[in-house]
């Protein structure tokens, strides 16, 4: 399990060879090798899958998505499946499409952003 830091988790859970990644607090430059280490963990138990659950992330730099991008790297050289879930809507208008990497999002995955009442 990735050390907390600044408030950031990357809490791996488990179930039928396949790992689900909760993410929490801010992904920046600061926090990425935390989730970069989280997801190269996962991948050295040899899951067929991998969620990388956005739920709780408040915010993601391009050091985070850069993390991202090199676990999905690895994990199509294992034959293993890595997506992102549970993202929010503002989060993908910001980054994931500015660098067109909305592939990494698994269908279905967008979470609309609702507004403060």
């Amino acid at each position: 399990m990735a050390v907390p830091l600044d408030g950031f988790r990357a809490v791996p859970l488990w179930s039928d060879g396949r790992a689900t990644v909760v993410v929490s607090g801010e992904i920046d430059y600061v926090t990425a090798p935390c989730l970069r280490e989280a997801l190269d963990d996962c991948l050295a138990r040899r899951p067929w899958r991998i969620d990388v659950d956005f739920g709780a992330v408040t915010f993601c730099d391009i050091s985070g998505l850069n993390a991202l991008l090199g676990a999905r790297r690895k994990a199509r050289a294992a034959g293993v499946r890595l997506h992102v879930i549970n993202v929010r809507e503002s989060l993908v208008a910001m980054l994931f499409r500015r660098v067109q990497a909305e592939d990494l999002i698994a269908p279905g995955a967008l979470r609309v952003d609702r507004l403060a009442d």
